[in-house]
C-alpha cells in the first residue's frame, strides 16, 4: 500500500492527486507489485498522495503547532487536555498504519481529537489575556 501512494506522489509532487483519488490514480499505475485499496493505510503516505507536499507540510505545521502549544500553555496541568493530548500522539504516530485521514471513523477521532485541542488551547489564551 504504501509503495503505491508513494508512486503516485511521484507523479504530482507539490499539489498531489486530490482527496480521495488514491485507489482511482493507483488503479490507473500499470506497475506490478502495488496492490491498490481504498487508501495506502498511513495518513502521512496518503497526505502526500492526494494533497502532496503543500498538504503534508499544512497538515505537520499543524501538529507541530499544536504540541508547542499544549506545552507552552502547561495544557498537561489539566487532566482532560492530558488525556485528549495522549490520544492525538497516539493516533498521528507515523509509523502505525492509519485509517484514511478523510473518510473512517479514525478519520473523525482525528478531526475531533484535534478540534478539543485546539479548543482548549484557545480557552487557554484567553485565560492568559485576562
Amino acid at each position: 500500500h504504501y509503495r503505491g501512494g508513494i508512486e503516485i506522489f511521484k507523479k504530482n509532487k507539490i499539489i498531489g492527486s486530490g482527496f480521495k483519488t488514491f485507489r482511482f490514480e493507483c488503479k490507473n499505475d500499470k506497475k506490478k507489485n502495488i496492490s491498490c485499496p481504498s487508501h495506502p493505510h498511513n495518513i502521512y503516505i496518503e497526505l502526500l498522495s492526494d494533497t502532496g507536499s503543500i498538504g503534508l507540510i499544512i497538515f505537520l505545521i499543524l501538529n507541530f503547532f499544536i504540541i508547542f502549544k499544549f506545552f507552552r500553555y502547561k495544557l498537561f496541568k489539566d487532566q482532560s487536555s492530558t488525556i485528549f493530548f495522549s490520544a492525538f500522539i497516539a493516533i498521528i504516530f507515523p509509523l502505525k498504519p492509519h485509517g484514511s485521514l478523510f473518510s473512517t471513523n479514525n478519520a473523525f477521532m482525528i478531526w475531533f481529537i484535534l478540534s478539543f485541542l485546539i479548543w482548549s488551547i484557545i480557552k487557554k489564551n484567553e485565560k492568559r489575556k485576562n
